[in-house]
């Protein structure tokens, strides 16, 4: 014959709730400095390889300025070869009052 064992009813138990780890995916554009008073922006100048030369005078119509390369040196970003813009992916740095 089983000997019979003193336990605790399992519903009597409770262990500490542990925490879980929530996993937040890296952005894929870095966010420039803040500066008082600006606001910034990605503005897509090609879309699968082809320019988007409307949608980038219609941003430049609504206030929007390109954001030099050697400005933000912390995003690591090459200039365009012609004008100096922070460029990254078909996309470029942009910024306005607010």
């Amino acid at each position: 014959m089983a000997e019979t064992q003193t336990r605790t009813p399992r519903e009597l138990v409770s262990r500490e709730k542990s925490t879980r780890y929530v996993y937040t995916p890296p952005s894929a554009l870095p966010d420039p400095t803040p500066e008082p008073g600006m606001v910034y922006r990605w503005i897509a100048t090609h879309v699968l390889g082809e320019a988007q030369n409307t949608n980038v005078s219609t941003k430049m119509r609504e206030g929007w300025e390109p954001v030099k390369a050697v400005d933000h040196p912390e995003l690591m970003l090459e200039g365009n070869a012609k004008t100096g813009n922070g460029e990254l992916g078909g996309l470029m740095l942009c910024k306005m009052p607010r």
